[in-house]
């Protein structure tokens, strides 16, 4: 999920795909050039990206739009193609790059939360959520 600052001040998040994670910590996804949050992007660049799984990651970062055909070319597949409906090279296509601050991450138990919760209650103790870490970049 991508997390960005509505012109109202409210956070709005939308899932997108990850394209690439670089060696310069920034991760990578494929937008369309017009939704709100290319202007949301614009306005306040601050950017929270959040990964669930068995485990979970949130990172921070700034983010902003980039049109850069080399790399579009690059990154693009067959399911970019199928969401988007064109080429690389399409006016629409933008990228979006949020360049990685910070996170923090959980790992989970290996049974599911339901699981956790259920013990916690019959044993009557604080359910365990794992371990977590923040990290700055």
């Amino acid at each position: 999920m991508l997390t960005t600052v509505a012109t109202d001040g409210q956070l709005e998040a939308r899932p997108m795909d990850l394209q690439d994670f670089d060696d310069g910590n920034r991760m990578w996804f494929f937008t369309d050039s017009d939704p709100p949050k290319v202007s949301q992007l614009a306005e306040d660049p601050r950017g929270l990206v959040t990964f669930s799984g068995r485990d979970y990651v949130s990172v921070h970062g700034t983010a902003r739009v980039v049109r850069d055909a080399a790399r579009q070319e690059e990154l693009w597949d067959a399911s970019v193609k199928a969401w988007m409906q064109c080429e690389p090279t399409d006016p629409k296509v933008a990228l979006i790059v949020v360049e990685a601050e910070g996170g923090q991450y959980w790992e989970s138990p290996r049974r599911t939360t339901a699981l956790i919760g259920i013990a916690a209650a019959v044993t009557h103790k604080e359910p365990s959520i794992g371990d977590t870490e923040k990290v700055e970049l």
